[in-house]
């Protein structure tokens, strides 16, 4: 397929993809065509961590949806595996896929057989208009919130989700106090701007905040390991920087290794939990199976569920040590001389 193609070549210069799908009018009339159409799109959701798919809306010469985009969504969300997740392009539109008007919170958002968990929003008319309501003006973008109720319920659901936007062209919205507080309050992961609006950001000085806080932004600000007699125990304290969470499950991975050794152990850390502006910590104990006497280099490997390629691995973006071909958090080296514990819950399994 063309388009795994091209996804594949752009990954090949250490670029990540996010992708919105649009057709034409002669398309999306023919509406039996909507099931093959989103067989297809699936396939490239499924196969590749790094796509989130939109289907945005056709308007006519007047202005008018033309299009059967909502049809098109519907079916696309059947076809997707419970992995992956697809975008509206309105509150409206998310409420009436997932059949329910309540936001995300800590005990829906990982739950991957509810809709809601796997449907975000992508605004693809961003800081475009403002609305009146109750004689207070607030941004509607052309439709993607029509009252102030859906706007309180985009922040609260996309702290859980992914917030993908476009914006259409300069006006008195796209300053930088506005945009800066627009993407930090709906946890933007990504935004597409005309040249005009970037010079605009970069003349107004918040172009680079912008693009270094997009998504998470994971900072590593303490580590401390210490061993008893048959274990290791790493404890770190971080902050996600940015303005998101992550939005797949992703795998955690505690790495030891040597010239002659390599040991992993999956640990039960979800870092979607890592949210935009808060601290994060978590502590880690490991054994290994056999004596453990040699110097070992402990890493951090965080990798999507579903894709194998190294390009979709989290890395802290402070990492002064990293393996750019398997993208490991390299942690430290340390000696270690460690008995055997055969029966310990966190067990590493190793491989010479």
């Amino acid at each position: 397929m063309r388009v795994q193609f091209d996804i594949d070549r752009i990954r090949q210069q250490g670029k990540t993809l996010l992708i919105s799908f649009s057709f034409t009018k002669k398309i999306f009339r023919l509406i039996s065509r909507s099931k093959t159409i989103a067989f297809s799109l699936s396939k490239i959701i499924n196969e590749n961590a790094d796509v989130v798919t939109s289907i945005l809306p056709f308007f006519d010469h007047n202005g008018n949806v033309a299009s059967n985009s909502y049809k098109i969504s519907k079916e696309l969300l059947t076809h997707v595996t419970l992995k992956r997740s697809i975008s509206a392009t309105s509150v409206k539109d998310k409420q009436m896929l997932t059949k329910t008007v309540l936001a995300l919170n800590e005990k829906t958002a990982f739950n991957e057989n509810l809709e809601s968990a796997r449907v975000h929003i992508f605004n693809h008319k961003l800081l475009s208009s403002l609305k009146m309501e109750k004689h207070k003006f607030f941004i509607s973008d052309n439709g993607t919130y029509n009252s102030l109720k859906e706007r309180d319920f985009h922040q609260r659901d996309s702290l859980y989700g992914l917030t993908g936007g476009v914006v259409r062209f300069k006006n008195n919205l796209t300053n930088c106090k506005t945009v800066v507080e627009e993407l930090r309050r709906f946890h933007y992961t990504y935004v597409s701007t005309p040249y005009e609006v970037k010079q605009e950001w970069k003349h107004q000085g918040c172009l680079s905040l912008i693009s270094g806080n997009l998504g998470y932004r994971f900072v590593l600000l303490e580590l401390n390991s210490t061993q008893t007699k048959d274990s290791v125990v790493i404890a770190f304290r971080g902050r996600n920087s940015g303005f998101a969470s992550i939005y797949n499950k992703k795998l955690f991975r505690l790495v030891a290794s040597s010239a002659s050794t390599y040991c992993s152990l999956e640990l039960d850390i979800d870092v979607r939990r890592w949210k935009p502006g808060k601290f994060f910590s978590e502590k880690i104990s490991v054994s290994f199976p056999t004596r453990m006497k040699e110097d070992l280099t402990f890493s951090i490997l965080i990798t999507d569920e579903l894709q194998q390629s190294t390009s979709s691995n989290i890395v802290f973006s402070n990492s002064e040590s990293l393996d750019l071909s398997t993208r490991l958090n390299l942690l430290f080296t340390e000696s270690v001389d460690l008995a055997p514990a055969p029966s310990a819950m966190n067990l590493m399994a190793c491989i010479s």
